[in-house]
């Protein structure tokens, strides 16, 4: 009997959906814009074979448009590879009596995943991998490098958008055995271009 009642209701709930008007289940179809140019200002922490030091710099990242693996009724996700530039001068490692500079560069490039919806807000995350490139008075060091992290895109005026984003980086030099742990915050505006 216990079966039965469980058939029925199923059956039940299945024709009331099914009844329900078609109105509302129109898929959200969005325009088409491929291209993503975004330029920002960074702020970096690195902490590399003992000495930590703060980095000021710019960014630069050019993302292209590949797919659509799921698209609903207000909402898609899209699938994007994304080409970064980071570069960081102004630093100071701290520890140190005579000032030295400190400059840095991650070249990377991977996927880019964002939330796209009708709102001004789309929120994205990316995981790039490349060179990171340390530039210090001692030398110059080149090392394995990723860049993880994520953001927001808030559209400000037609295809012109403010980005915010925070990364973690992954670096790893001086042959260390370990992965040394660096962040940074960023902002800047994205220009979306068909």
């Amino acid at each position: 009997m216990r079966k039965l009642l469980m058939l029925f209701s199923s059956i039940l709930f299945l024709s009331l959906a099914l009844s329900a008007p078609a109105a509302h289940a129109q898929i959200w179809a969005p325009d088409h814009k491929p291209l993503e140019l975004g330029l920002g200002f960074q702020y970096s922490h690195y902490g590399v074979s003992g000495t930590q030091f703060h980095n000021l710099g710019e960014n630069a990242s050019f993302t292209y448009h590949l797919i659509d693996p799921l698209t609903g009724a207000g909402a898609r996700i899209t699938g994007s590879i994304e080409g970064a530039v980071a570069a960081g001068f102004a630093g100071h490692p701290s520890g140190f009596s005579t000032p030295i500079d400190a400059k840095s560069l991650f070249i990377g490039g991977g996927p880019h995943v964002a939330l796209e919806s009708p709102s001004r807000y789309t929120p994205w995350v990316h995981l790039l991998v490349g060179l990171d490139r340390l530039l210090l008075t001692s030398g110059t060091q080149n090392a394995f490098g990723f860049m993880g992290g994520g953001g927001v895109d808030v559209k400000v005026l037609g295809p012109i958008s403010w980005r915010v984003q925070a990364d973690y980086l992954g670096t790893h030099f001086k042959s260390s055995s370990w992965l040394q742990n660096n962040y940074s915050f960023g902002s800047g505006v994205v220009f979306t271009f068909r």
